[in-house]
């Protein structure tokens, strides 16, 4: 029971904008559906069909609350039927339904948790291909500027010769009007 209420717990600081790191991911949907889904299986037949006719219930925030009197009581009135109920995790009852469903997420193959991996992966490589590609566009950028400011450079260079060649010209023509020429 605190397992469960500490799983409500941890997906809950996942939602909402004030939420964790993966606030807004899939995955905390999926697995508190999950949840839900493990919480409201029934079955059963007689005075046990349901976690409520075990004491189990749940409160306002979705924690698993425990009524261990009304447990005992039933759990000493009528056995086969809790047994009926709980079931095998290979056969039937809940612990089949579970083994079930927590397969669902858990397996290596085609689980939840494999399924997201995947996802993250791809998301992963896309981000660095992106990543690469930018900066072998940023690296080209600045291979141009480069060649470019080299370009403007070589440029000023031939306009300061020829400046100093005008400014000589000019000076030479003034002295020789000076001279009396």
């Amino acid at each position: 029971m605190s397992g469960y209420n500490a799983t409500v717990d941890e997906l809950a600081t996942n939602r909402g904008s004030g939420g964790g790191a993966l606030t807004g991911q899939s995955i905390i949907f999926s697995l508190g559906q999950t949840l839900r889904s493990l919480a409201s299986l029934s079955g059963g037949t007689g005075a046990v069909t349901s976690f409520a006719d075990l004491g189990l219930s749940f409160d306002g925030t979705g924690h698993l609350t425990f009524d261990q009197s009304q447990f005992s009581s039933v759990s000493a009135a009528h056995p086969n039927d809790l047994s009926a109920f709980l079931g095998t995790g290979t056969g039937s009852g809940f612990l089949a339904s579970a083994s079930g469903i927590l397969d669902g997420v858990t397996n290596s193959s085609n689980g939840l948790f494999e399924s997201q991996q995947s996802t993250i992966q791809r998301r992963i490589t896309a981000d660095n291909q992106q990543i690469s590609d930018t900066q072998d566009r940023i690296t080209t950028m600045q291979n141009q500027l480069t060649a470019q400011m080299s370009a403007a450079d070589a440029l000023l260079s031939t306009l300061q010769s020829q400046v100093t060649f005008m400014t000589q010209l000019f000076q030479a023509q003034n002295a020789i009007k000076v001279s009396g020429g």
